[in-house]
């Protein structure tokens, strides 16, 4: 019986001494701008314990990265970014407006639908954008590139009629990485 007590009293002793040597840390998270997304993951974590954190952009934003509030230094392109916490942090998922202009000029309507003139600028990182709603539009019948500057125009921008707003889709290379709805106008 008294071994038995012995090995209770040993493992009570370890257990004491582990848990004062494996500290807590902490992990903050925050989003720049406030409005650009949401983030996921902020905790009181064990040293080396293997943890996912996500950021998500909200409606007209994308995101850029994890960054290093303490420092400004990039951490990480990806929006879930895992890792093993090893010390307290306080991290920053940075988003960025994905459409920096938009503008639909009404050109004429008729009983078949409107046409417009569509001026578009979006952020450098974007290199393609998209409609959403094919259906309610009969032109652009693809994506469309954005010059140099960032600018996409086009002057043969049609809709079915009623239609009153659209959705865009923005592309860094093959990945949606923002969508934005716009009204349109109806009336010249």
């Amino acid at each position: 019986m008294r071994k038995v007590l012995i090995v209770i009293f040993l493992l009570y002793l370890l257990t004491m001494l582990t848990s004062c040597l494996i500290k807590p840390v902490v992990l903050t998270l925050s989003a720049i701008p406030q409005g650009g997304g949401t983030v996921a993951g902020t905790g009181v974590y064990l040293k080396g314990d293997y943890i996912t954190i996500t950021a998500d952009a909200t409606e007209c934003f994308m995101f850029i990265g994890w960054y290093d509030v303490e420092n400004d230094s990039l951490v990480s392109l990806d929006r879930e970014y895992a890792f093993a916490i090893q010390k307290s942090q306080n991290l920053a998922a940075k988003f960025e407006k994905a459409f920096l202009e938009v503008d639909f000029l009404l050109l004429g309507s008729n009983i078949a639908g409107c046409k417009y003139d569509v001026k578009i600028k979006v952020n450098g990182r974007v290199t393609k954008i998209d409609f959403q709603d094919r259906d309610e539009i009969s032109f652009p019948k693809s994506e469309v590139f954005p010059d140099e500057t960032g600018w996409i125009r086009f002057s043969e921008f049609y809709t079915n009629p009623g239609v009153e707003e659209t959705t865009i889709l923005a592309y860094a290379g093959n990945t949606r990485v923002s969508y934005c709805t716009f009204s349109i106008e109806q009336k010249p």
